[in-house]
C-alpha cells in the first residue's frame, strides 16, 4: 500500500508540473499578444511594427511563434510558443552580425525557455534573432554588468 502511494505522488507531481508549464507558456503568449496588440503599429509594414515599451522588438503580422526575453544576472532567457509547429532557430549576434550562440527548437515542441549564459560578453547591444521558415523576430539585448564593490565589510564600534 505505501509502495502504491509513493507511485500516485510521482504521477501527481508530474502531472502538476506539466500543468504548471503549461500555464506559464500560456501567460508569456498571452503577454507576447497583449504587448502586440497595443502597441498602435502600422502592421501592414513588418518592419515597423514594434510593441510598446520594448526597444528592437520587431514583429510580423500572423505570427506563427510567440517570443519573450528576460535577463537575469548571468543568463538571457528566450522563451518560445511554437503556435505553427515549425522548426525554429534562436541565435544570438553581435551588433555587426557575427553568430555567437545557436539553438534549435524541434518542429514538435510546442515551447520551450532557452537560456544563454552572458557571462563572458561584454556590455553592449546584443541581437536575438528568432526564425522558422516563415518569419523572423529580432530583439535588441543591451548587456551592462552589475558593479560589484570591491570590498565588504562589518566595523564594530566599541564603547
Amino acid at each position: 500500500m505505501h509502495h502504491l502511494c509513493i507511485i500516485n505522488k510521482h504521477k501527481e507531481n508530474k502531472l502538476m508540473k506539466t500543468q504548471l508549464r503549461t500555464l506559464a507558456i500560456a501567460c508569456m503568449a498571452f503577454v507576447a499578444t497583449t504587448l502586440n496588440t497595443f502597441a498602435g503599429n502600422d502592421n501592414n509594414n513588418p518592419t515597423t511594427a514594434t510593441a510598446p515599451n520594448v526597444s528592437g522588438w520587431i514583429s510580423s503580422p500572423g505570427a506563427t511563434f510567440d517570443v519573450l526575453t528576460h535577463k537575469t544576472n548571468d543568463v538571457l532567457s528566450v522563451s518560445v510558443k511554437n503556435t505553427a509547429k515549425q522548426a525554429i532557430m534562436i541565435t544570438l549576434h553581435t551588433p555587426d552580425g557575427l553568430e555567437l550562440a545557436y539553438e534549435p527548437i524541434h518542429r514538435r515542441a510546442e515551447g520551450r525557455t532557452v537560456k544563454f549564459n552572458v557571462t563572458e560578453l561584454a556590455d553592449g547591444e546584443y541581437m536575438v534573432k528568432i526564425a522558422n521558415r516563415q518569419e523572423t523576430i529580432t530583439k535588441k539585448v543591451t548587456l551592462i554588468s552589475q558593479p560589484k564593490p570591491s570590498r565588504q565589510a562589518v566595523i564594530t564600534v566599541a564603547r
